[in-house]
């Protein structure tokens, strides 16, 4: 895909989910980390991988995938750290 046709189909996509996605990143950072910075992680994530999209419809429930999974490994490292 190329790079302008891809983020114009991904702003598309984008826009009518930024409101629920940020109360999703938001909810879910219970101040481990900054949600402007899950949300920036998962934004980069989803639009090197919108290409696996299979359905237009599942965009935000592909967005909240990726946050669980950028948040699942972030503290996966904070544990590390503590167990050393």
């Amino acid at each position: 895909m190329r790079e302008s046709k891809q983020q114009k189909i991904f702003l598309k996509l984008y826009e009518p989910v930024h409101d629920p996605f940020e109360r999703f990143c938001r909810a879910r950072v219970f101040g481990n980390m900054e949600y402007q910075d899950l949300m920036n992680d998962t934004l980069l994530i989803a639009f090197q991988k919108l290409d696996t999209l299979k359905s237009e419809k599942a965009f935000l429930s592909f967005l909240i995938g990726i946050s669980v999974r950028i948040l699942a490994n972030n503290h996966k490292k904070k544990e590390r750290r503590f167990d050393s």
